[in-house]
């Protein structure tokens, strides 16, 4: 099956500056991807050379099997996509209808008085057709940008940083709304995102970045549980690496006790290791018989996290129920309930973006 999107072996240079390196991914149609991290790891220029409007050193990007960028260059207008930019880019002179038909001019009157109407009721804005984008409220306006990018009916859809100017209450309901607007027609979309519960929540697959190096291309259920490096690993989700053994063949030794694996480690028996302890892991039970240091606290409503020295030393985090108030200095008693083991060498560094060539 061909993939809607292909991108292949992209670099992109700014003068001496590598900011897209060696990058290779693909989308099948009406799949929703989406480039996750830092600001300056190259997501938003590799959107922009998808886009047309950066130029690439090397590789190939091709779009519903054609080309359009490689040993062929198509300019951005001809490349049959849509774009939703951070700042919604409406037209503050047109009304919503004027806006949303922008790029259909060729259309007849009544066709294109039918596809704004049906746009304006897939985004839930039907009666807001006369009214001005200083009328609306941000989530509004990011709704007509999307039907205006959808009006043209594009192969692909780009999206870049489309929630970053919403507060995030409105950010995680709109970013649920969007991908179901989308997956509900089958369209293809690629977003750019620094936030990863916007990721998480729009995508079926995602990309994580790190100084213009795509790290791991996978599902989101997989960046998270499986992270094919100690930089995913860091970035995506809270979490901290303890030292590890492998005491035999499956079983592990930490300073939570012993674990044991489902699958093969790769890891040899008395091997080192680091292993990732996300603070849903580590359950607080005051009977168990490993306790810790409460060092500092967050309260987060539903949820307190704390920052736990271990009798080791080490430090790790733990989600507690906000019912369960501890102080700083207090010992509490915990158990590790790890599901999804990641470990990766002792010597590994875990610092974000070594893992990309210079």
């Amino acid at each position: 099956m061909t993939a809607l999107l292909e991108v292949k072996n992209i670099d992109k240079f700014y003068d001496q500056f590598h900011a897209v390196k060696n990058v290779t991914f693909s989308l099948e149609k009406g799949e929703i991807g989406c480039l996750l991290g830092p600001s300056g790891c190259g997501k938003t220029t590799l959107l922009r050379t998808i886009a047309g409007f950066e130029d690439l050193a090397t590789g190939s990007i091709s779009i519903a099997g054609q080309m359009v960028a490689g040993e062929q260059t198509i300019p951005p207008e001809r490349r049959n996509i849509g774009m939703v930019f951070q700042d919604y880019a409406l037209f503050p002179h047109l009304t919503v209808s004027e806006n949303i038909a922008f790029g259909i001019e060729q259309l007849s009157s009544g066709e294109k008085s039918k596809r704004i109407a049906d746009l304006l009721k897939t985004v839930e804005l039907e009666g807001a057709g006369n009214k001005y984008p200083h009328e609306l409220s941000g989530g509004q306006q990011q709704r007509v940008a999307l039907a205006r990018a959808l009006a043209p009916e594009p192969k692909l859809l780009l999206m870049d940083e489309p929630f970053s100017n919403l507060d995030v209450a409105l950010r995680e309901n709109l970013s649920t709304e969007i991908r179901e607007i989308l997956k509900a027609r089958s369209i293809t979309a690629l977003m750019v995102t620094h936030n990863q519960n916007e990721a998480f929540a729009m995508a079926d697959k995602v990309g994580v970045l790190s100084c213009g190096c795509m790290e791991q291309w996978d599902t989101p259920h997989s960046i998270y549980h499986h992270p094919s490096n100690p930089t995913v690993a860091g970035f995506v989700g809270e979490g901290v690496f303890i030292n590890a053994s492998i005491t035999e063949k499956g079983h592990i030794q930490c300073a939570l006790g012993t674990l044991k694996a489902d699958t093969d480690l790769n890891f040899d028996n008395g091997a080192q290791a680091k292993l990732l302890i996300r603070p849903e892991d580590v359950i607080h039970n005051d009977d168990s018989p490993y306790g810790a240091e409460i060092l500092s606290r967050t309260f987060r409503g539903p949820n307190i996290l704390y920052k736990l020295k271990l009798d080791n030393g080490e430090q790790i985090l733990s989600l507690v129920p906000s019912h369960h108030q501890h102080a700083v200095g207090q010992r509490i008693g915990i158990y590790q309930e790890v599901e999804d083991l990641v470990l990766f060498p002792a010597d590994s560094s875990m610092d974000a973006g070594q893992q990309c060539p210079r």
